[in-house]
């Protein structure tokens, strides 16, 4: 064998070998057991009740330490290095609403919920929950047919310690409770939207938020928002919001829940008179 052949051979072993390093690397970092998602749907979909709050813990059959969620378009890159290992089976989202959540065993990917899901959404504030503290969501129903089961995080330690063991919460103050205005001035139009879910053990949850436009183009000038978690205690809720730990309170009469939002700092934009209903 000439020289030249003998170095080319060489050159086609070592990418050979390399080749094979990267898939088994890869598969090892894959251990995906395909169970586990199907699992988690059913799950969510036999004991996830409306209006009622679950531990992530109770609808996840296999061993987890950590889970991972992702904003739309995060790179792939971004991914590994947030997760701490580079890993197979991971595809990048294209849109807005796209899931892409990690579970993590062991330096071991165990369960990818990636893009649309039919039958349920699991959405956080928090980009990485321990299994260890037993996160807890708020379980609601969406889309058309009310067939679509979500689950939104909440910091359980801001509330439970206030609430009352005992607290009953009346039928008509359980549910979806919304707030909306518009807002046009000489150069720009306001969009405030406030929702928050009372839950049947009185626990809520919910979010704000305020989009301003260019009047004249309906460009997107900017945003600012906020999530909150509270109780509802007799008629008053009394929430807390979660990025910076600001305090209000809202009433409940004559079937709608209203109150004045006073915040501070970067969110005090949120600020304003808020009259909520079914």
């Amino acid at each position: 064998m000439n020289k030249y052949l003998k170095k080319a051979f060489i050159i086609l072993a070592i990418l050979f070998i390399c080749m094979i390093t990267k898939f088994v690397y890869f598969n090892l970092n894959n251990n995906i057991d395909s169970n586990n998602i199907i699992s988690l749907q059913k799950n969510i979909t036999e004991k996830c009740t409306e209006y009622t709050t679950i531990s992530l813990n109770d609808i996840t059959s296999f061993e987890w330490e950590k889970v991972y969620f992702f904003a739309p378009y995060s790179s792939k890159k971004d991914i590994f290095k947030t997760i701490g290992f580079r890993c197979g089976g991971i595809t990048e989202t294209t849109n807005e609403g796209m899931m892409q959540i990690i579970f993590v065993n062991k330096n071991k990917m165990v369960c990818n919920i990636f893009g649309y899901q039919d039958t349920f959404a699991i959405n956080s504030s928090q980009k990485v929950l321990l299994s260890s503290e037993k996160p807890r969501f708020i379980v609601t129903k969406i889309g058309k047919e009310n067939d679509k089961i979500r689950l939104d995080w909440y910091d359980s330690n801001l509330v439970q310690k206030s609430m009352s063991n005992k607290n009953i919460v009346s039928q008509n103050k359980v549910g979806v409770w919304k707030s909306e205005s518009k807002i046009r001035d000489k150069n720009n139009i306001i969009e405030k939207s406030n929702e928050f879910i009372v839950s049947k053990e009185g626990i809520v949850v919910g979010f704000m938020i305020y989009n301003e436009f260019e009047k004249s183009t309906g460009n997107f000038i900017n945003q600012y928002y906020n999530s909150y978690v509270g109780y509802l205690n007799d008629n008053d809720i009394k929430c807390k919001t979660e990025k910076d730990n600001q305090n209000f309170e809202l009433k409940f009469d004559r079937n709608k829940f209203d109150g004045n939002i006073s915040l501070s700092g970067n969110t005090s934009k949120l600020n304003g008179h808020y009259i909520f209903t079914k």
